[in-house]
Protein backbone atom coordinates (compact mmCIF):
# COMPACT_ATOMS: atom_id res chain seq x y z
CA UNK A 1 0.00 0.00 0.00
CA UNK A 2 2.90 2.35 0.75
CA UNK A 3 4.29 2.24 -2.84
CA UNK A 4 0.77 3.03 -4.08
CA UNK A 5 0.52 6.13 -1.92
CA UNK A 6 4.14 7.14 -2.62
CA UNK A 7 3.49 7.01 -6.39
CA UNK A 8 0.71 9.59 -5.98
CA UNK A 9 -1.86 6.83 -6.55
CA UNK A 10 -0.54 5.92 -10.04
CA UNK A 11 0.89 2.44 -9.43
CA UNK A 12 -2.42 0.74 -8.87
CA UNK A 13 -1.32 -2.74 -9.90
CA UNK A 14 -1.02 -3.75 -6.27
CA UNK A 15 -4.74 -4.49 -6.27
CA UNK A 16 -4.53 -7.04 -9.08
CA UNK A 17 -4.85 -10.67 -8.12
CA UNK A 18 -1.67 -12.67 -8.53
CA UNK A 19 -2.18 -15.98 -10.23
CA UNK A 20 0.22 -18.73 -11.11
CA UNK A 21 0.66 -19.41 -14.79
CA UNK A 22 -1.11 -22.57 -15.83
CA UNK A 23 0.97 -25.61 -16.74
CA UNK A 24 1.01 -26.59 -20.40
CA UNK A 25 -1.17 -29.57 -21.10
CA UNK A 26 -0.92 -30.41 -24.78
CA UNK A 27 -1.11 -33.69 -26.63
CA UNK A 28 1.45 -33.72 -29.45
CA UNK A 29 1.83 -36.43 -32.08
CA UNK A 30 5.20 -36.57 -33.82
CA UNK A 31 4.96 -38.50 -37.08
CA UNK A 32 7.95 -39.95 -38.88
CA UNK A 33 8.07 -41.07 -42.51
CA UNK A 34 8.84 -44.79 -42.76
CA UNK A 35 8.53 -45.13 -46.52
CA UNK A 36 10.87 -46.89 -48.91
CA UNK A 37 12.17 -43.57 -50.23
CA UNK A 38 13.48 -42.71 -46.76
CA UNK A 39 15.32 -46.04 -46.62
CA UNK A 40 16.71 -45.71 -50.14
CA UNK A 41 18.03 -42.20 -49.53
CA UNK A 42 19.50 -43.36 -46.20
CA UNK A 43 17.71 -40.61 -44.27
CA UNK A 44 16.17 -42.95 -41.72
CA UNK A 45 19.00 -42.65 -39.18
CA UNK A 46 18.93 -38.84 -39.32
CA UNK A 47 15.13 -38.81 -39.01
CA UNK A 48 15.30 -40.99 -35.90
CA UNK A 49 17.94 -38.70 -34.34
CA UNK A 50 15.71 -35.68 -35.06
CA UNK A 51 12.72 -37.50 -33.57
CA UNK A 52 14.66 -38.25 -30.37
CA UNK A 53 15.84 -34.64 -30.11
CA UNK A 54 12.33 -33.24 -30.54
CA UNK A 55 10.78 -35.68 -28.04
CA UNK A 56 13.48 -35.00 -25.43
CA UNK A 57 13.01 -31.24 -25.85
CA UNK A 58 9.26 -31.56 -25.38
CA UNK A 59 9.81 -33.71 -22.32
CA UNK A 60 12.21 -31.18 -20.76
CA UNK A 61 9.83 -28.32 -21.51
CA UNK A 62 7.00 -30.31 -19.91
CA UNK A 63 4.77 -29.56 -22.89
CA UNK A 64 2.38 -32.37 -22.08
CA UNK A 65 1.90 -35.82 -23.52
CA UNK A 66 3.85 -36.90 -26.61
CA UNK A 67 2.96 -39.75 -28.95
CA UNK A 68 5.02 -41.07 -31.86
CA UNK A 69 3.58 -42.49 -35.06
CA UNK A 70 5.05 -43.74 -38.32
CA UNK A 71 3.57 -43.58 -41.79
CA UNK A 72 4.56 -44.39 -45.33
CA UNK A 73 4.20 -48.05 -46.22
CA UNK A 74 1.00 -48.39 -48.29
CA UNK A 75 -0.67 -45.57 -46.39
CA UNK A 76 -0.55 -47.41 -43.07
CA UNK A 77 -0.18 -45.34 -39.92
CA UNK A 78 1.26 -47.14 -36.92
CA UNK A 79 1.27 -45.75 -33.37
CA UNK A 80 4.70 -46.45 -31.91
CA UNK A 81 4.46 -44.53 -28.63
CA UNK A 82 1.12 -43.89 -26.91
CA UNK A 83 0.24 -40.67 -25.06
CA UNK A 84 0.14 -42.47 -21.73
CA UNK A 85 3.65 -43.91 -22.05
CA UNK A 86 6.44 -41.61 -20.83
CA UNK A 87 9.21 -40.92 -23.33
CA UNK A 88 12.30 -42.66 -21.97
CA UNK A 89 15.44 -44.11 -23.52
CA UNK A 90 13.99 -47.61 -23.06
CA UNK A 91 10.88 -46.60 -25.01
CA UNK A 92 13.06 -45.14 -27.75
CA UNK A 93 14.74 -48.50 -28.36
CA UNK A 94 11.47 -49.94 -29.70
Amino acid sequence: VIPYIASHFRKDKIWLRRTRPSKRDYQVVVAIDDSRSMAESQCGHIAIEALITVCRAMSQLEVGQVAVASFGEKGNIQLLQDFHQPFTSEAGIK
